[in-house]
């Protein structure tokens, strides 16, 4: 069991994790729901990686996020934001209300369109790691 840090991206049910590098989970979430009814969480922080599962309030933060997306968005903490190293579009910023939290967190809402995804600088997608979370 190790202490690791880096981005959780919830798309559905799916957990992805995304050691150091939140620029690629957010190309990762934005492809997935991208004119889709998907919907995705993204947050960056400090998660417990045992074996083949990642759990901790990283996890339990960009889930409570996957849940307030609408089909077709991704919702991504400014933690993770913070991280990226490219400026997308942001179409909504808003506050989440976290369980067991005194604040809310601050948010910003994508919805891509194929055109946005394309010309989001990429050079190429890995993929995260699936974990069960």
């Amino acid at each position: 069991m190790t202490l690791e840090v880096g981005a959780v991206a919830i798309v559905d049910d799916a957990c992805l994790w995304f050691p150091h590098d939140a620029t690629t989970a957010l190309r990762t979430c934005l492809a997935a729901v991208v004119d889709s009814p998907h919907r995705a969480g993204l947050h960056w922080g400090i998660a417990v990686a045992n074996g083949s599962e990642v759990v901790g309030r990283a996890v339990d933060i960009a889930r409570r996020l996957a849940a307030v997306a609408r089909p077709g968005e991704v919702v991504v903490s400014c933690a993770a934001l913070r991280r990226v190293d490219t400026d997308p579009d942001v179409d909504e910023i808003g506050l989440v209300e976290i369980p067991d939290s005194h604040l809310p967190l601050a948010v910003v809402h994508f919805t891509p369109t194929l055109a946005q995804l394309a010309s989001f600088r990429q050079t190429a997608f890995a993929s995260g790691t699936p974990v069960g979370g």
